[in-house]
């Protein structure tokens, strides 16, 4: 369970910064999302200095997505396909560090004038204040020893269990978007194909899937697979009268599902076989 849990959780920790709408257009949001998960996933298990670079990587390679992103995204037209322009150049790891630094510096500078800015404030700097002291405070009692509940309730939240089952939970609802939305796009000439595309969420279909992956993940991991049908039947119910009008439709509408709950349905098996359980 502690290899699932790492692979998991470094999977986890480097996709699901890029697979969120708002934290995957700011370096700073990825790399403070993707340090921190990688730190709770590994941090009971590895030495200090393994948790470090591992976390280090992870940062990394979320960072590097986003400048793929763009390197690929704007050497191609609206229909995927390349410009005239080769893009070879733009794949060198030190094209990644430097667009990565340079990244880094402007929005730590931005962030410094806003928080300067915002400071001047007697409100904002009361609700600072109480941030503080409510940090501070929950650190010393932390430093404390425990033999009750609080220890406990630690101890479930670093578990192997939890976090396998949270890890697992995150991939099927939200880094399973882009490979579902790319094999739709297979079948569909109209759905996008470009990232920024992808993650731009102008329609409600994106978030509908986040919801139903959720749904199916939750009910298959804890075993109720059968339950998992009402999820679909929900959806189904509501895309019923354009289903009956657009033949069309009706089909993308299938593909679409039915690829959403397969990768949903996929996690929750993972997840299953790491807890040494049966797939279904």
């Amino acid at each position: 369970m502690e290899t699932a849990r790492i692979l998991i959780g470094l999977i986890v920790a480097v996709l699901l910064p890029d697979s969120l709408p708002v934290v995957r257009r700011s370096f700073l949001f990825r790399t403070v999302m993707a340090g921190l998960y990688g730190i709770w996933v590994m941090t009971p298990l590895l030495s200090i200095w393994v948790t470090t670079l591992l976390c280090l990587l992870a940062i990394f390679w979320s960072c590097s997505l986003r400048v793929w992103e763009k390197a690929v995204d704007g050497n191609q037209g609206g229909n995927g396909k390349p410009a005239g322009r080769s893009t070879d150049r733009l794949f060198g790891i030190r094209i990644y560090l430097t667009r990565i630094l340079q990244r880094g510096r402007q929005e730590a500078a931005i962030t410094l004038r806003w928080a300067r800015l915002h400071s001047k404030s007697p409100h904002r700097r009361s609700v600072g204040s109480a941030l503080t002291l409510s940090v501070t405070t929950a650190i010393l009692l932390g430093a404390f020893s425990f033999d009750g509940p609080p220890r406990d309730v630690l101890a479930i939240l670093t578990g192997n269990r939890a976090v396998v089952v949270v890890s697992g939970f995150l991939a099927a609802t939200f880094v399973s978007h882009e490979v579902v939305a790319r094999i739709y796009a297979q079948f569909d000439r109209k759905a996008p194909r470009l990232r920024t595309e992808i993650f731009s969420f102008s329609e409600a279909y994106g978030y509908i899937g986040w919801f139903e992956r959720a749904l199916v993940f939750a009910f298959v991991a804890s075993g109720q697979a059968a339950a998992a049908a009402l999820a679909i039947a929900a959806k189904s119910l509501a895309r019923h009268p354009e289903i009956e009008k657009d033949r069309e439709f009706g089909e993308r509408f299938i593909i679409g599902t039915f690829v959403s709950v397969l990768f949903g349905v996929l996690w929750a098996v993972i997840v299953r076989l790491a807890l040494g359980l049966k797939p279904m």
